[in-house]
This record gives structure tokens, sequence and C-alpha cells, in this order.
């Protein structure tokens, strides 16, 4: 079809909503002109050299030309692309993703399928697939391009972390579930590589060769050979990553895009990496009830100590800080937690209670989430488990409280989505590392954790 406009000599929009008889004013229509909201006039849009625009009384209001400011008003497209086309070629795939990032189409899989043309991508239209559809589109343009402007998304609105239509978005993938992760990616271009960009999908995750910067607690930034317009003083596009370990990583759910110097990315060690494209948990409404089974922590070869333990009342309103009486059970039987639960465990350095750090573990949506923090104010930690329990509505779906849960620790204890395997280092060079492992009895499944703290090899 986006040849077919193409080729044409001439289109013609017919605006049903718009009654003025002159160029509109984008604040006389704060809903929006229907026309410029869909996703299939994109190529409408785009793709003819000549449009004419017509009111619902089939007034003349002007050309594509003529409206060009206008229409980059409502659609934040750039008038270069509407008054030149044969630009639009030279549009990186994060800008072109933008143009559809506020549109809407009737069935979900459209959101993918009208931007066939645009990308110059063809696979099959198989309507049914959902939101796999924009999957199946962003790992075809993997195929034929090595462009890095397709991992420079972000989720703007953190709700959307948590539940975004019928499925869960940002859970760890690299590439976006839809056109919608965009919207902030307008004017990203790619610039001269840093390192050969060729990227590979391997049944491990897309093998790519980037430069990484190792951040706070075991995070890394990957640099992308991509930069913003707007801010390419700022340096490269950067995405956060946590390791999963064995060389794989997984893109840090509901993180936002970083900027990366150009010293600091030339000065980064460049490795090859495998990332997590497509997160495949299953959807809120197909979640089966985990339990978690935190085992008595191994802290032989350092200088820390279990000291307490910590656990909170799923249908109450308190917690509890439990010293001594579940340290000294753990090391029978493994702590258990529950889907509505979380726990913690606080370990002090022999040296005193006030050098410390917390591990705290829960689930949401069937996944593990863990946050690590150093120093410990326990009065503090108090207050915020309260508010934790105080802020849940039992009447709710849990995934919808659980998530206020999550939010509230992570701003907390900096808590991310885990793997199998999570290693972070704290300040004094200890290196905590926990495995986790899925186990099923039954109809019962449980993440069986492990976690050992030791000092870093010199």
């Amino acid at each position: 079809m986006y040849q077919w406009y193409w080729r044409a000599d001439i289109c013609y929009a017919y605006l049903a909503d718009v009654h003025a008889q002159d160029i509109p004013d984008e604040l006389d229509y704060p809903d929006g002109i229907r026309w410029f909201t869909r996703g299939w006039t994109l190529q409408e849009l785009l793709a003819p050299s000549v449009v004419e625009f017509y009111n619902q009384d089939w007034i003349l209001l002007g050309t594509k030309w003529r409206l060009a400011n206008f229409i980059q008003g409502v659609t934040s497209i750039d008038r270069r692309y509407l008054k030149h086309r044969d630009e639009i070629k030279d549009a990186s795939v994060a800008t072109k993703f933008s143009w559809a990032s506020k549109r809407s189409t009737t069935r979900v899989e459209d959101m993918a399928y009208c931007l066939l043309g645009l990308v110059d991508v063809n696979m099959p239209m198989l309507y049914g697939e959902g939101t796999k559809a924009f999957y199946r589109l962003q790992l075809e343009l993997i195929k034929k391009t090595n462009e890095h402007s397709i991992f420079a998304w972000q989720n703007d609105e953190p709700r959307l972390w948590y539940n975004f239509g019928t499925e869960e978005p940002g859970r760890g993938d690299l590439l976006s579930p839809s056109p919608q992760f965009f919207a902030g990616s307008a004017g990203i271009f790619t610039c001269g590589e840093i390192v050969d960009a060729e990227h590979e999908m391997t049944n491990r995750g897309l093998r790519m060769r980037l430069p990484c910067i190792r951040s706070v607690h075991g995070e890394y930034i990957a640099v992308l050979s991509c930069m913003k317009e707007s801010r390419k003083y700022d340096g490269y596009i950067g995405i956060r990553l946590s390791s999963l370990g064995h060389g794989r990583f997984r893109r840090i759910a509901a993180s936002k895009m970083t900027y990366v110097s150009k010293q600091d990315a030339e000065n980064a060690t460049v490795d090859t990496i495998y990332i997590d494209a497509v997160d495949q948990s299953p959807s809120p409404d197909v979640i089966p009830d985990y339990q978690i089974r935190v085992y008595s922590p191994d802290t032989g070869s350092s200088i820390y100590q279990l000291a307490d333990v910590m656990t909170d009342d799923p249908w109450g309103s308190y917690f509890r800080l439990l010293p001594g009486t579940l340290v000294g059970a753990m090391t029978v039987t493994p702590l258990p937690l529950r889907k509505f639960e979380f726990g913690g465990l606080l370990f002090c350095s022999n040296r005193g209670r006030e050098e410390n750090f917390l591990a705290v573990f829960g689930q949401h949506l069937g996944r593990l989430w863990l946050g690590i923090q150093e120093e410990i104010d326990v009065s503090r930690l108090k207050n915020v488990m309260h508010e934790v329990i105080k802020r849940r509505t039992l009447d709710q779906r849990y995934y919808l409280h659980d998530s206020a849960e999550v939010e509230l620790m992570q701003k907390y204890t900096e808590a991310q989505f885990m793997g199998d395997y999570t290693e972070v280092r704290l300040k004094d060079a200890t290196v905590i590392s926990i495995k986790a492992k899925l186990k099923r009895a039954g109809e019962a499944l449980s993440w069986d954790l492990n976690i050992d703290v030791s000092m870093a090899q010199a």
C-alpha cells in the first residue's frame, strides 16, 4: 500500500470532524483530529507527493505542503519530511516509530502492519497474534539493518511497566512491545560506529558487540551508536542492563535512556554480550501461584553475618523484624514467601551493626525482584514497610497492588527484576551472588534462592 500511495499523482484526505473553512487551529481540537490519530493514515500522509485536505463539507483546506506547520504541530512529524518525502528514507527507525507512537488502530496487530511500507519490510499478516506483530516487525528489521536506534526507546509512563492492555511491557525486553514507547525518540539519528555494529539473533538472545560501562549495584550501561539531535552534545544514547550471568543481560524494566559522553564511550570496555530480546513471561491472566524459598546464606568468606530476617503479614497491617528467631530457623528450613509476601535479610558486619546491607526479595507477575541497600537505617526501613502495607488494597487483583509495593521498594532499595543469576558488588568490594532455580512439585511452583556473600578476588 505504501508504494501504491507513493506512485499516486494526488491523494485526497477527508477530515470528517473538521468544520473550519481555513487552516484549522490545533487548539480547537484538544482531542485531536481523528484522521491524524489513526495508524493506517500515516502512510497516506507521508507517501504521496501531493495530499489535499478537505473539511466535512468538502471544502479544500490546503495541501500537505501548505499545512506543513499545522501538521507538524499535531503529529510531531518534522515538516521537512512532509515537504520533501525523499528524506523519509534517511530518518532513523526510532524516528519513524515515533510518528506512530500517538496513533491507534482497531486491531492491535495493525499498529505493526501499518508500518511495513514505511520501514520497507515484507512479512505475513497474522491476525490474532496481538503485540507479537510489533515484535516480529522489529526482528525482521534486525535482520536487514545494523541500526541501533531500534533499541532507543523508553517507558515515559511508569504505570505501563505494570499493565499495558492485556500484556505487560518493559519486563526486561530489548525490543519494545509497541510504537507507543518511541514517543520520545523523534530526532534520534545514527552516527559513526564506535565499534563494529553487527548483531545477530541467537537462542541465547541478541548477540551484540558494544561498549559497556559498569554502573552501581551490578548494572551496566550499553552504549549505542546513535544520538538525539536535541541532545547531541550530551553524547551517545545508552541503555541500562542487568547481568543474568555467563555473558547474558536483560534490559532493566521501566528504565529510561541515558546519555554517555564521547570520551566515556571511547574509554568503555568493548564486550560481546547476549541480550534478551523478547520477554516470554506469561501475561497477568495466566500467572501461576509461586512461592519463594530463601535458603540460609553462605557468608563464610566475608565480614558479614546474617543478623535479622524481615517478613510481612500479607493480610494484616504490620511487618516484623525477627532477630535470632528466623535466623536460626533458616539453617534448618528455607524462609517461605507466598505470592503476597516479601522478605528481607539484614546482614551486619563483624565491625558493628551500622556497617550493614539489606537484601529484599519479592515477586511480581511471577517474576522475582531484588533490592539491595547498603548502610540501612532500620528505623527508616520500618516506615517504608508500614507504608507498603498501608497502600495495599486487598479487593484489587494482586498484580495491581503488588506493583505499588515494587514501586516503593524500588524507590527505597533500587529494586529490579532478577534472572536466574544476579551478582551485586558493594562499595567495600563485597560480592553478593544470588542463584534462583524454579522447581515444580505437582501444581506448586517455587523459586529456590541461594545466596553467597564473599569478598571480591584481588
